[in-house]
């Protein structure tokens, strides 16, 4: 793809101090842009040619000339199922003798959407600290993240055939030459809403504190790009929207450092102890497995 020149990204910041400077007031706003995801891209997509064009007249990037793009004259062929994969790993590893014709399989191939922008995150804060006196000081705070194009997989064979009995759109093959075909777009999306509430106390008299609490909510379609997080209707992804597999809801943390002071006996003075505890809400999905592996 040529440079992308419309990646401008505006912040803006304030801060107001009042009360002779005993309290703060931050605020600020800025656009985000990021990369675009190539890495997780090509590890999900070691096949599909441009060149092979799948019949599905619900997809518009298959009807509009170089509408897609594929990273591969073929596709990945490998063994599949756990147990001829693991008795052709074994010989590969131990005699160096590749699987034969008879147990390769050509996986399913995959696509990317050709006019895939640069994903980007609308970020604003707002912060109010303020002096307790004896050094304390109270921070409470609020944080909106907003993420979108973010690239997703869709799974596009299909055209839809009454529902199912849960009410989801059921499916049948939209082109039978194909198993499963995936394509990738930016219809991804994450929302992040939390508030803060922070003491501390600057280190004097030998200690310092900072106790913490978060209370926040994630919210997406896809917390990554792949397989399991694969929204059920392609043409629907939106419908998938619900609290993303990040999403931690409360969040305390307390850190605590001491200093021996000089006066002690010499095998004691000036020792350091720090301390730092988390208490937080579970996360009740596993990143990589995608479902709850120790069925808590």
């Amino acid at each position: 793809n040529p440079t992308n020149f419309t990646n401008v990204q505006p912040r803006v910041g304030l801060a107001y101090s009042l009360h002779g400077g005993k309290q703060v007031v931050r605020a600020g706003f800025g656009l985000f842009a990021g990369p675009w995801d190539y890495s997780d891209l090509m590890v999900g997509w070691q096949g599909a040619s441009a060149f092979t064009s799948m019949n599905n007249p619900l997809v518009p990037d298959f009807n509009s000339p170089n509408g897609v793009v594929g990273l591969g004259p073929s596709g990945v062929v490998g063994v599949s199922g756990p147990f001829l994969a693991s008795q052709a790993f074994r010989s590969f590893a131990t005699t160096g003798t590749y699987p034969t014709p008879e147990i390769l399989q050509q996986f399913p191939l995959g696509y990317i959407q050709r006019k895939f922008p640069n994903p980007y995150a609308e970020q604003a804060s707002l912060e109010v600290e303020s002096q307790l006196g004896g050094g304390w000081i109270l921070t409470t705070s609020y944080q909106y993240l907003h993420a979108l194009d973010l690239p997703v997989y869709l799974s596009v064979n299909g055209t839809p055939n009454g529902t199912l009995p849960d009410g989801r759109q059921s499916f049948v093959p939209a082109d039978p030459r194909f198993g499963f075909a995936l394509i990738a777009t930016p219809s991804g999306f994450s929302i992040y809403n939390g508030g803060i509430v922070s003491v501390r106390k600057a280190f004097a008299s030998h200690y310092s504190v900072l106790a913490n609490y978060t209370y926040s909510k994630s919210i997406d379609i896809a917390t990554d790009v792949q397989l399991t997080d694969t929204p059920q209707d392609y043409l629907d992804p939106s419908a998938d929207r619900s609290v993303g597999d990040n999403d931690i809801r409360h969040r305390a943390t307390l850190s605590f450092v001491a200093e021996s002071p000089e006066t002690w006996a010499q095998p004691l003075r000036n020792l350091k102890l720090s301390m730092l505890n988390t208490l937080q809400s579970p996360r009740y999905y596993s990143i990589l497995a995608g479902f709850n592996r120790s069925e808590e």
